[in-house]
């Protein structure tokens, strides 16, 4: 059967595509969160909002670490590759021209640093794509990566500086230092304590070495004669 045999009754028309045409939303809420990982509800936007990110910075690394390896290190536990920006200082470009002919041949051999080249602070910003890689990342916050006891904390980073957001940001700092100290009182104290009963207890079971056992007596030696006409007695 053609279109031409439906007939008019079966062409639609435009008052039943407006019939048919869904009603507008209402304006919906949706939960968005901070840097700093706390959620808000705000009106739902048609476009993604470009201007939430979620950064940490990370502090007292080795010097040597690099943007990758910090990357690297974070994103098993994370669940992403993170973005990291490395804080560096500038080299000195004219600190190469003084070096020797056999100092460059190493340094571009990889062997030897070069003077010339950006100098890490041991610092870094860490940026995530939701809360909930950036939640995980505060579990590095005093753990040791390449030696180092490392800092983890929240930033404002990327979202001003106005004094409310800084205390915003020094809020939920203290909070999770809060929960930090939660989880030490809880386990980490309790097992220092046993661990050190056990020590103190297997001190005072040990034998005391500083004293000399009494009971057992070396074996006197026989006396000698002195003299240049000493004879031996017995």
């Amino acid at each position: 059967m053609t279109s031409e045999a439906l007939g008019d009754e079966a062409k639609p028309n435009a008052s039943n595509i407006s019939q048919h045409t869904p009603p507008k939303s209402l304006d919906a809420t949706k939960t968005i969160f901070d840097d700093d990982g706390t959620s808000h509800s705000s009106k739902a936007q048609r476009s993604n909002d470009a201007g939430i990110k979620y950064i940490v910075f990370v502090g007292n690394m080795s010097y040597d670490v690099t943007a990758d390896d910090l990357a690297k290190h974070m994103s098993d536990t994370c669940g992403e590759m993170p973005r990291v920006r490395l804080l560096t200082k500038k080299g000195d470009p004219s600190a190469l021209e003084k070096l020797s002919n056999s100092k460059k041949k190493s340094i571009a051999k990889g062997k030897a640093q070069d003077p010339s080249a950006p100098v890490s602070k041991g610092c870094a910003f860490v940026e995530f794509s939701n809360a909930a890689s950036l939640q995980k990342a505060l579990r590095f916050h005093h753990t040791i990566f390449r030696g180092r006891q490392i800092n983890v904390e929240l930033t404002a980073g990327g979202g001003g500086k106005s004094e409310r957001r800084k205390e915003k940001i020094k809020a939920k700092n203290a909070d999770l230092d809060k929960e930090r100290r939660k989880i030490f009182e809880k386990y980490v104290k309790p097992e220092a304590e046993a661990h050190k009963r056990k020590q103190s207890e297997r001190s005072e079971q040990a034998p005391d070495q500083s004293k000399p056992d009494r009971t057992t007596r070396p074996a006197k030696q026989p006396k000698f004669a002195s003299g240049a006409n000493a004879v031996r007695l017995g």
